[in-house]
């Protein structure tokens, strides 16, 4: 179960992360 847990929240972190690239890649503030 911590497993499952540990995962869940890393791959939400790398959502994250891989939004904020998206969203300087694609000029500013335009997506928020």
């Amino acid at each position: 179960m911590f497993c499952r847990t540990f995962f869940s929240i890393a791959e939400a972190d790398l959502v994250l992360v891989l939004l904020s690239l998206v969203d300087m890649t694609a000029g500013g503030r335009r997506l928020w």
